[in-house]
């Protein structure tokens, strides 16, 4: 009997070091997922940051090729006007 209860203490034993052992492996895993689980996300936070900065990038540089375009027909416009104007005032002979 007294055999019998030592071999019950060290089975019991020995399921529960598995048993940590298990715990143990799962806590790291775990972690691991967790660990590369916020990598994805950052690297996924960073490459929307980095498009939407290239996006709006992108949409200044035309609108200022667009302002640049404006501003140069404005002024041969108005260069037009003011010739006209003086056309306008020139005495006739």
């Amino acid at each position: 009997m007294l055999d019998s209860f030592t071999q019950a203490v060290k089975s019991a034993a020995a399921v529960q070091l598995e048993l940590k052992k298990a715990v143990k492996d799962f806590r790291r895993q775990w972690k691991w997922a967790v660990v590369f689980a916020i990598l994805g996300m950052l690297l996924a936070a960073g490459l929307v940051t980095a498009g939407s900065v290239w996006l709006q990038t992108n949409e200044v540089a035309q609108l200022m090729a667009q302002k640049n375009k404006l501003s140069a027909e404005v002024n041969a416009l108005q260069q037009q006007a003011e010739a006209r104007r003086n056309n306008g005032r020139k005495a006739p002979k």
